[in-house]
């Protein structure tokens, strides 16, 4: 049968997911959070709704690139990974507009995608 099925999820403290402070961002929690849902993925309740626990692939746009990029490097489970990262654009647009009001938060969220390379470089690269 042709197709995908698709599982969305909101990292701990974001979106609809409960937690405390509110959308705190740790990128090993995260990373933890994605390993999570592809066990979910695996489990009776994934495959139930229609989820394969074998053919296992990320997406992931902004933070979410990087998240499913470093959940790849330490977690064999992921064949592929689909990204967007949207770091580059928001800064663009800091040049561009200085009043947009995005690009005040464009340097922490520039520091955690610099965090997540240097966690990926240190847990994949070796491996090469």
């Amino acid at each position: 049968r042709a197709g995908f099925a698709a599982l969305l999820f909101d990292y701990r403290t974001f979106g609809q997911s409960g937690g405390e402070p509110r959308c705190r961002l740790v990128p090993p929690m995260q990373v933890q959070d994605a390993r999570s849902a592809l066990s979910f993925a695996q489990s009776e309740q994934g495959r139930a709704l229609g989820l394969s626990g074998e053919r296992l692939a990320l997406f992931g746009t902004s933070l979410g690139a990087s998240v499913a990029v470093a959940t790849a490097g330490v977690d064999a489970r992921v064949k592929a990974t689909f990204t967007a990262p949207l770091t580059r654009v928001a800064l663009r647009l800091r040049r561009a507009d200085a009043t947009w009001p995005v690009p005040a938060i464009t340097p922490p969220i520039t520091r955690a995608m610099m965090a997540m390379t240097t966690m990926i470089s240190m847990r994949v690269m070796p491996s090469l």
